[in-house]
């Protein structure tokens, strides 16, 4: 349907394929016309890719058609299209396009009741002039003068008060030569509107180009008479005298104020005159004054700080930053600006120190937390981050922590020790308590201790807005601990209160799957499926149904539906292939399998699990050992504590004739993730050492731990045998090839 088209598009553009998308959107919109948001939308969309031909041609057709869009939409779309037109050079289109929205007339309100027709036509009704001031602009790019002072005076007349319609008029006689003209509209819109900042702003502008500084400055001063304040003003005032190289009269004119002190906005105009005329202590003295005269005000000090950076030098500005710090000690502005400005320079490591002593000293900037936690975790100080980011939340600096919580979580190196030291600390915090045990609970659950893990989610789940991440990893820990029905039943729990966001629904059937309520798995991802055709991810969610139900048929027909949504989409790519080399392993299908396998390892040589089905299948076949290992080490440098890739590391060297490193590895896998094929692998290399007792045990365990059918009758073998079957009869399971996490 038409409907579909276009969301298959909405999917393609996300996957930046803008080509295939816009193909099916022409292909849709020929068929079907969309409701009208769809076409601003996408051509905003298109806009912002840089398709401005292809924004062009979704609104056009839209235009186009008079059944699409009412009037009033249809002004609104004339104008965004003489924009693109605009953009793209084609001045004639733009302004036939432009003339076309004005001879629409008013917006009628009738079209206009939507949402959509409200926020569309919104700009249109505030600024009535808009359409025809554009329509200036392009006229003006064409040479066409006379017709856009034409245009202009049209727009003075309906807006006699609108200083952007007088403006429009002054460049209009301006770009035609007539300046004295220019200057004339200016001046007559300021005497008519005398407190106008825009009018006098533009009358300033006109004169300055023309050379008459002071004329200029004697508008901005006397608006100032009669207005008082003006920062705009001001500022553009101190500009016209710095341009002029007249700094004393800058100087004078900032003075001017109550007591010889310069407003705010004109102590910065005159911090910008001093370091241009190279006045560098009188800058350095104006810079302490504004940040003493403007306190707790953080823009003040971001203002002056990148000023001194950029007008004097980084070593100065640093320099005036260290002697301000140590004169007011309480005052950690400065300190923060510079941060700031260096984190701005890109220079990360300098900005993330600053922002670590900050956050130790308390100081009351959020972002201080989140740089001092970015920092000390890259330098591998996850324990240190999490404390400082966590006194910030505690003491009501970081609004927002659940970003930062989770990349804490993500990028410790020992998260089982960190979680450790943190977990004698849970008593120091009273506001930050439940992301104090969100970040605890995830480092153990990442260290996979999830008796622990479920201890600090429960207790995260305590408070009175549970965050749905928490309820997913104490599902998550539940299920690992073998306590499947209860994790079962805590996420069917959620979806039935309306908290079943796609990925929790995902948990749900690969938990379903894993505990071989197969039928029930595939109605619920058949129905994500059903809801979001799109979505790669739910197509992969149902072929592992697939495959752990040992329909590998079926599961290559999802892989490959799969696999031509992901097209172009680098990572879900990798891991489609990667599942179709495990399907083709299954079916028996070797070329296949390494085609899938190695076409990843080509686009990312450091896939882990490509490496490891690599490694798994030359051990299984008993062939190229030497690249076998080769391929697991290069999986396990990126995942040492990964319990499938240990138990492949164990199975090559098993293959290879090192029993006693095989035991060592299988050991360990064993130790780590209690499943069937690891113990099978375990018992074999344990007969193999001569170990008969351990290697009953380790099959007997492989048993109770649902080996697949057909494994199931070979295991029984050797346990009857006392001894392993031959080996390499023992296929490998899919075990290690997903997390069941959302």
């Amino acid at each position: 349907t038409a409907v579909n088209m276009r969301r298959r598009g909405d999917v393609l553009m996300e996957l930046a394929k803008a080509d295939e998308a816009v193909n099916l959107y022409r292909e849709a919109d020929a068929s079907t016309a969309a409701r009208p948001r769809w076409y601003f939308q996408t051509a905003g969309r298109l806009e912002l890719l840089g398709r401005l031909d292809d924004a062009e041609d979704i609104l056009r057709s839209a235009v186009d058609d008079p059944s699409i869009l009412p009037v009033g939409l249809r002004k609104v779309a004339l104008l965004e299209l003489g924009r693109i037109y605009d953009a793209l050079g084609r001045l004639e289109e733009a302004e036939a396009a432009l003339r076309e929205a004005l001879g629409q007339g008013v917006l009628p309100t009738a079209s206009m009741r939507t949402s959509l027709g409200m926020a569309l036509a919104g700009k249109v009704e505030r600024d009535p002039t808009g359409i025809r001031r554009l329509l200036v602009g392009i006229l003006i790019k064409q040479g066409k003068f006379e017709e856009a002072v034409a245009e202009a005076r049209l727009a003075t007349k309906e807006a006699p008060w609108d200083p952007r319609a007088a403006g429009a008029l002054a460049d209009a006689y301006k770009a035609g030569g007539k300046t004295a003209e220019a200057i004339s509209v200016a001046e007559s819109f300021v005497k008519a509107h005398p407190s106008n900042q825009m009018g006098v702003l533009k009358l300033m502008q006109l004169l300055a180009v023309e050379g008459q500084t002071d004329k200029a400055v004697e508008a901005g001063r006397k608006y100032l008479e009669s207005k008082g304040d003006d920062a705009a003003v001001q500022a553009q005032v101190l500009r016209l005298y710095k341009d002029a190289g007249r700094t004393e009269e800058a100087e004078k004119f900032a003075l001017s104020g109550q007591e010889g002190e310069p407003s705010y906005p004109a102590a910065l105009g005159l911090l910008d005159v001093y370091i241009q005329g190279g006045r560098e202590e009188k800058a350095l003295s104006l810079a302490e004054d504004i940040l003493k005269n403007n306190p707790l005000d953080t823009k003040a000090a971001l203002q002056v700080v990148a000023r001194l950076w950029k007008g004097l030098s980084s070593e100065k500005a640093a320099q005036f930053v260290k002697d301000y710090s140590h004169k007011y000690a309480d005052d950690m502005r400065a300190s923060y600006a510079l941060a700031r400005v260096l984190a701005g320079k890109a220079r990360v490591q300098e900005a993330g120190e600053i922002f670590v002593s900050l956050a130790q000293r308390r100081a009351p900037y959020a972002d201080v937390y989140e740089g001092a936690a970015l920092s000390l975790v890259g330098s591998g100080d996850a324990y240190q981050a999490a404390v400082l980011f966590l006194n910030g939340i505690d003491n009501g600096f970081v609004a927002r922590p659940e970003n930062m919580a989770g990349l804490l979580v993500d990028r410790a190196k020992d998260p089982g020790k960190v979680a450790e030291r943190l977990e004698k600390h849970i008593t120091d915090y009273n506001g930050a308590l439940t992301v104090f045990c969100e970040i605890v609970a995830g480092l153990y659950s990442r260290a996979e201790k999830d008796a622990k893990a479920e201890q600090f989610y429960r207790k995260a789940l305590e408070d009175p807005s549970p965050g749905l991440r928490n309820y997913a990893g104490l599902a998550l820990s539940l299920y690992r601990q073998e306590k499947v029905s209860e994790a079962i039943g805590l996420v069917e729990d959620l979806i039935h209160k309306g908290q079943g966001a796609p990925p929790l629904v995902r948990m749900l059937v690969t938990m379903l799957s894993e505990d071989g309520r197969y039928d029930q798995a595939k109605s619920i991802a058949e129905r994500l499926i059903a809801e979001q055709p799109t979505d790669i991810d739910n197509r992969i969610v149902l072929a592992n149904v697939y495959i752990d139900s040992e329909d590998y048929e079926t599961a290559e027909k999802q892989l490959l539906s799969a696999r031509d949504l992901a097209e172009g989409d680098k990572e879900s790519l990798i891991r489609v292939r990667y599942l179709l080399g495990i399907v083709y392993d299954e079916q028996g299908k070797d070329a296949s399998a390494l085609s899938m396998w190695r076409a990843n390892l080509q686009a990312a040589p450091d896939d882990a699990d490509s490496n490891n089905a690599l490694a798994y299948h030359f051990a299984e076949s008993g062939t190229n050992l030497d690249e076998a290992l080769v391929h697991i080490r290069k999986a396990l440098a990126g995942d040492p504590e990964n319990a499938a890739y240990l138990d492949t590391l164990g199975w090559v060297y098993y293959k290879r004739g090192e029993t006693d490193k095989a035991v060592e590895s299988l050991t360990r896998a064993a130790a780590k993730m209690p499943d069937a094929v690891i113990f099978d692998h375990l018992g074999d290399a344990l007969s193999k050492s001569g170990d008969r007792e351990g290697a009953l045990a380790a099959w007997r365990k492989a048993l109770g731990n649902k080996p697949k059918s057909k494994d199931r009758v070979k295991i029984e073998e050797k346990i009857k045998a006392g001894s392993p079957t031959p080996a390499g009869d023992v296929k490998r399971d899919t075990q290690g090839d997903r997390d069941v996490g959302p």
